[in-house]
């Protein structure tokens, strides 16, 4: 288990340039730092220059040349903390080699605009740029981009990248929780949660119903005395049935604290837990396609304490509906899990930058806006 993903550490992307610094040697073979970014923006030039047809314009700021393709004056300009859906292709300017893309075909990614919250950050950078319905094309020198990172095949050190980007759409928070909302509710239905209570309800309810009838038919009538208390022992027990049925069956809720719970070990009374109490669970957790990303497994136990912030807001506002010795399914909307987490591309590198402290443990398993599936337990 991984419990480094429960703790609320929302650093995001480090800056590359320091951490992804090296030293070489210089052309006369002496040892010396050689200026990473003086032979990346030399390879830029190089290559503007023998293509009289591009015409780029040049960041200071940023170091990187942006070319617009498609532009679009009146449309929505991005602010931070926007939400951008974008189609894009990132290749190696040197090799062509396409390192990541997202087209019609593919989708859109989605990530959180200005707030360190996407890698490389000259993606981030060249996003400022933009409005929505826009194409441009940027040049990044490698210190906005993967730095000395290396993967075989497809990303080399020192890679300059050659970036296009559409703006397809910006959202806001509530536009994001409605588009979670319709998934979580799908879910639901796709996963059966509310099956049990669907089928077993209504006809318990229903058969109450004939017999609340069929007693009032035979008195209007002035039937006999022994059929209708017949009747109305039937009824009882159909009554207490309902009512057990109640108390045991539980559908999938939306709580006060934004999450989506469903209980399937119910018990009749007990005690809740409170603030600052030591407590411990058992859990899977998964994404909503069913994917896993952490739990406990076998013996295994997850400790902490209650409503200090120690877990994401999600999994203590499901905690907080439970009596000790109950399980439920909670379904946790990404504003109470971990939000925009970190938008890496491609995924692949992932590990990587965990590795590299470049970006959050949680990140290198949950992508941006993922609304999470606890399967738990609070343990007695």
């Amino acid at each position: 288990m991984n419990k480094g993903l429960y703790f609320l550490c929302y650093a995001m992307v480090s800056t590359v340039v320091g951490i992804m610094a090296v030293s070489c040697s210089s052309s006369d073979g002496e040892d010396g730092p050689v200026d990473q970014d003086v032979i990346d923006q030399g390879l830029i030039m190089a290559y503007l220059e023998a293509d009289s047809t591009i015409t780029a314009q040049f960041d200071e700021a940023t170091g990187i040349h942006i070319i617009p393709l498609t532009e679009r004056p009146d449309g929505q300009a991005l602010a931070s903390g926007d939400i951008v859906d974008a189609y894009y292709e990132i290749r190696s300017l040197e090799s062509g080699i396409v390192i990541d893309i997202k087209d019609t075909i593919r989708g859109t990614g989605s990530m959180r605009f200005g707030e360190a919250a996407i890698f490389p950050i000259g993606f981030d950078e060249a996003l400022a740029f933009m409005r929505q319905g826009e194409t441009y094309r940027f040049l990044v020198p490698s210190s906005k981009g993967y730095g000395d990172i290396e993967v075989s095949g497809l990303i080399a050190p020192h890679e300059v990248l050659d970036i296009t980007i559409s703006v397809h759409d910006i959202r806001t928070d509530a536009d994001q929780l409605d588009l979670e909302e319709r998934d979580i509710n799908q879910y639901i239905i796709d996963n059966g949660l509310n099956d049990e209570y669907n089928t077993v309800i209504p006809a318990l309810e229903a058969d109450i119903v004939n017999l609340e009838q069929e007693i009032a038919q035979l008195r209007l009538e002035g039937g006999d005395p022994a059929e209708i208390a017949v009747l109305e022992a039937q009824l009882g027990v159909a009554l207490d049935n309902l009512d057990n049925a109640l108390q045991q069956i539980d559908t999938v809720r939306l709580t006060t604290g934004g999450i989506y719970i469903k209980k399937t070990i119910k018990l009749d009374s007990g005690r809740l837990v409170g603030v600052g109490q030591d407590i411990a669970i058992t859990y899977l957790g998964t994404l909503l396609n069913g994917e896993p990303f952490d739990g406990t497994f076998g013996n295994e136990t997850f400790e902490y304490t209650f409503g200090r912030g120690e877990v994401i807001t999600g999994l203590d506002a499901g905690v907080a509906e439970l009596f000790f010795g109950e399980s439920a399914v909670l379904i946790i909307p990404s504003e109470l899990a971990y939000g925009e987490s970190v938008h890496v591309m491609p995924e692949l590198i992932r590990d990587a930058l965990v590795g590299r402290d470049v970006i959050p443990s949680y990140a290198g398993r949950i992508g941006p806006f993922e609304p999470l599936v606890f399967d738990m337990r609070l343990l007695p």
